[in-house]
């Protein structure tokens, strides 16, 4: 009779623990971020639904009751517990109806002669800095989405400066092409962050050790 209560009692522990329920994480605005990842993870995890928050702004993860978030650049948060994701580069492209158009420039120099497309954050209200230039450079479109700067740049309106993880598909069949060496250029750091100050669900259990699978193995 122990034995079995025993068995009832590990047996109800290890069903409690099982992954489910809604995981919710909050991530930047950047299309294709994570997608392959988030997607398999679903695959390997139906069980558990994903509730994904795209914003730029800074979430509070605790106090707005998120599991994760997903963070571009290198900071710290003590608060928080964090795994380093492979990053992305900014890359600079246009469509070869402009390069056509307008010719391609040579140098970082060149730009200052072209239509740009720009993003502004809307936290900041700053326009979004492009790799290879340090002086200011002309507007001829400012917005902030990504789909926008890449529907733009698609139909030959100007060089745009889009994360390469966003524009995959137009790299490959040519309806975009990175400019001045661009896509040889530093990538910019995302981080997976969650607090370190609670249990974790099982959910979140096993979404860590899906990432942490998923890095070792040298996704991205």
């Amino acid at each position: 009779m122990l034995d079995e209560a025993e068995s009832l009692r590990v047996a109800l522990e290890r069903s409690s623990r099982q992954p489910g329920g809604v995981l919710r994480l909050s991530l930047p605005p950047i299309g294709g971020v994570l997608m392959a990842e988030l997607a398999a993870f679903r695959q390997r995890y139906p069980e558990v639904a994903l509730e994904l928050d795209y914003s730029e702004r800074n979430v509070d993860i605790i106090e707005e009751g998120f599991d994760a978030a997903i963070r571009v650049g290198a900071g710290d948060d003590g608060k928080l517990r964090s795994l380093a994701l492979p990053g992305f580069r900014r890359l600079i492209v246009a469509a070869p109806d402009y390069l056509v158009r307008h010719g391609q420039p040579r140098s970082a120099a060149q730009l200052a002669e072209h239509q740009l497309i720009h993003y502004r954050s809307p936290n900041s209200g700053k326009l979004e800095a492009w790799p290879l230039v340090n002086a200011e450079l002309p507007r001829a479109l400012v917005c902030n989405s990504v789909h926008a700067r890449l529907d733009f740049a698609l139909q030959g309106q100007g060089i745009a400066c889009l994360p390469d993880i966003s524009i995959r598909r137009e790299l490959e069949d040519g309806s975009l092409r990175p400019l001045l060496g661009s896509e040889n250029g530093e990538k910019v750091a995302l981080r997976l962050l969650w607090p370190s100050s609670r249990g974790l669900s099982a959910r979140m259990e096993v979404f860590l050790d899906f990432m942490h699978g998923q890095v070792s193995g040298g996704c991205g």
